[in-house]
């Protein structure tokens, strides 16, 4: 029976990973330089993949290619993955690309592409930042690569919202099919939306977790979690309607900085989530109710470590390592890739190779 196996670079938690296994693509494992999500990464969730801790700049071909030696004529090689984005992210205070180049994570999507030669994919997926896109790296180097080698390539930015997320989160999805041993792979189209979606808001999302305190962590799911706030912040946090910004604040909670001209405009933090819309884009700090709209739509507290991870559409029995403590673990989520779309996309692969098949019977 055909499959499709694959690895997954820069695989973090396993985000991608898990969206793929749901879609019955075979991940066999995952690369990063970040020990400490070992754990999560491989697991049930996620068909217990090899997880390999290094610098992928270190590695050599047989680190990638081993993961490929067994398999048949009618078996198909994915590559997947996300280069850390952090020299391109909107959140970067340089704004010039050029400056960027000194950024230690720089270079990485060279490395991505440098595994996709040694391996010579039939799938490349990957998802990104998506200010990526403005690039010269990525344009004249790396989408150049598969056009030059006869590859059907397609990329888009596009908001996970319309993928399936609870979330609104602006992405640049990459997909490149290779013709020379995918023939007759019809040319696929990374979709800006996806047709018949059943769309899910917060309440949907975690409206039914159990009811916890600000600062409380509940008996049975550690990860239902809340970060303790200080006073001041909890008087500001009463003060807030759902949807609402600092500005439905008394004069007296205000912090100085948004007393003044120069603070009017930063309206996206210090507020509560709608319940009935899909959340704002998570960061690594979603935990803290000052640092985004991450206050719960109707509940005294910022939104707890289980509710980011659901929105980011982790399985609820998805397995994040307790003992790292509530920084890191938000951190991993944040930064991780919403399985949904990797399902979405995994699914569209197969369901393209099925075509495929049955046309050539």
């Amino acid at each position: 029976m055909t499959k499709v196996v694959g690895i997954d670079l820069f695989c973090g938690i396993g985000g991608l990973t898990n969206g793929l296994v749901q879609s019955n693509i075979e991940i066999r494992a995952g690369f990063d330089i970040d020990e400490t999500c070992r754990k999560s990464f491989s697991q049930k969730n996620n068909g217990f993949p090899d997880f390999v801790c290094g610098d992928i700049k270190k590695l050599g071909e047989q680190d990638f290619k081993k993961y490929f030696s067994d398999l048949k004529q009618d078996d198909y090689k994915l590559i997947a993955g996300c280069a850390p984005c952090q020299p391109y992210s909107s959140y970067q205070k340089n704004k010039d690309f050029k400056s960027r180049s000194n950024h230690k994570s720089y270079g990485l999507i060279e490395e991505y592409l440098r595994v996709v030669k040694i391996v010579e994919p039939d799938f490349v997926v990957m998802e990104n930042v998506r200010l990526l896109i403005k690039d010269d790296v990525f344009l004249n180097q790396f989408v150049e690569y598969f056009r030059e080698n006869n590859f059907h390539v397609d990329y888009k930015v596009v908001n996970m919202a319309d993928y399936g997320a609870p979330q609104r989160r602006m992405r640049l999805l990459f997909l490149a099919v290779n013709k020379k041993t995918v023939k007759n792979f019809r040319d696929f189209v990374v979709h800006k939306k996806i047709k018949n979606l059943n769309k899910k808001t917060v309440f949907d999302t975690i409206g039914y977790l159990p009811k916890i305190n600000n600062g409380e962590i509940n008996k049975t799911d550690f990860l239902h979690q809340s970060s303790k706030l200080s006073d001041l912040n909890l008087k500001r946090i009463k003060n807030s309607r759902e949807g609402g910004t600092w500005r439905d604040w008394p004069k007296d909670i205000l912090p100085d900085c948004y007393k003044r001209e120069s603070g009017s405009t930063y309206s996206s933090v210090y507020g509560r989530m709608k319940k009935h819309d899909v959340s704002p884009t998570l960061t690594t700090q979603f935990n803290r109710y000052g640092t985004g709209r991450y206050g719960h739509y109707e509940q005294d507290r910022a939104i707890s470590l289980r509710e980011g991870a659901l929105l980011q559409t982790f399985p609820v029995d998805y397995e994040f390592d307790s003992s790292l403590g509530t920084t890191v673990i938000a951190r991993q989520i944040g930064n991780a890739v919403p399985p949904i779309y990797a399902k979405v996309l995994g699914e569209m692969i197969l369901d393209n190779l099925k075509m495929v098949k049955k046309n050539e019977w």
